[in-house]
């Protein structure tokens, strides 16, 4: 009885797999694909934490002042930087002088402007040229990739089927992520508001799509307090406006802040730059709606919402 009951069962599991079909097969590539893909970035995730030489760490170093233009990138965008420096300008481009950025790269002559928003809000843009990528050199790449390689290897050698599949995604992976021989570099712009403020590799295509905002201000004003935005947008961009709504989500482990109206407020545009100030917090930034209008009034873009 032992023997027909096992026989029986066997039969049943084959003509389960055979009714589920390609499905099934799928299914079951699917997870081992999966499986395969934690693995690889098990042993990526180790390789970084053990090997110094396989971090990618920002290289603080001073900056470098020199007579060459600003990015064509960045002139090409934002008109403020296709007009003369004044002095004042010039003198905070020297000032930058010894002073240590994640980033390296040449600080032209002309590479800073002071911008006065029309709410008497300075805003200062820094442009870099010559920047290196972030990034792993080719060198340490390869070298990281494979001790990955090896350790992998040494696993599905074992027979460990999931091993065996990392080993050619990992081979996959290093075949279309390797760095170039030679690192691209490209420009940065750095915003700076007050004390504050940020930057990094100027993107084009990004900057036309969503422009750069500075902001700061407590989480919510449900109990007082204001959201201060500076926002630096393209050329032909004569005003924004902005909508918050009156519910603003928290994302899905919160609850949404209720206030008791949407607000909109509109700033025009100096040099670029737009800055405001509006009855909401830090946390309300996400969930509002910026509109870039054009001289005429027509909505040129929309972000966000």
């Amino acid at each position: 009885m032992r023997r027909l009951a096992l026989s029986t069962l066997l039969m049943a599991a084959l003509l389960a797999v055979s009714a589920a079909g390609p499905a099934a097969a799928k299914g079951q590539g699917k997870g081992l694909d999966e499986r395969a893909e934690a693995l690889v970035s098990a042993q990526l995730r180790s390789v970084e934490l053990h090997g110094t030489h396989c971090r990618v760490r920002p290289t603080f170093s001073p900056s470098r002042l020199a007579d060459v233009p600003v990015g064509p990138q960045v002139s090409a965008a934002l008109g403020v930087f296709r007009r003369p420096a004044t002095a004042d300008e010039r003198a905070a481009a020297e000032a930058w002088v010894g002073r240590r950025t994640p980033f390296g790269g040449v600080l032209p002559h002309d590479g800073v402007r002071l911008i006065t928003a029309s709410d008497g809000t300075v805003v200062t843009l820094t442009t870099f040229v010559d920047v290196p990528r972030p990034g792993l050199t080719r060198a340490a790449y390869d070298r990281c990739h494979k001790i990955v390689d090896r350790r992998l290897k040494a696993r599905a050698r074992q027979g460990n089927r999931v091993a065996r599949r990392a080993v050619r995604l990992h081979a996959e992976r290093t075949r279309t992520e390797r760095p170039p021989a030679t690192a691209p570099v490209t420009e940065v712009l750095f915003v700076g508001v007050g004390n504050g403020g940020g930057g990094g590799p100027f993107d084009p295509a990004e900057f036309a799509d969503e422009g750069n905002a500075t902001f700061s201000g407590p989480a919510d004003a449900r109990h007082g307090g204001s959201l201060h935005v500076a926002l630096v947008v393209p050329d032909g961009v004569v005003s924004v406006r902005a909508t918050f709504p009156a519910v603003s989500p928290r994302g899905a482990h919160r609850k949404p802040v209720h206030y008791p109206s949407a607000v909109t407020v509109e700033a025009p545009v100096t040099d670029n730059v737009a800055a405001f100030t509006a009855p909401r917090g830090v946390d309300d930034f996400g969930s509002a709606t910026f509109t870039w209008l054009a001289a005429d009034g027509s909505v040129m873009h929309t972000v966000g919402g």
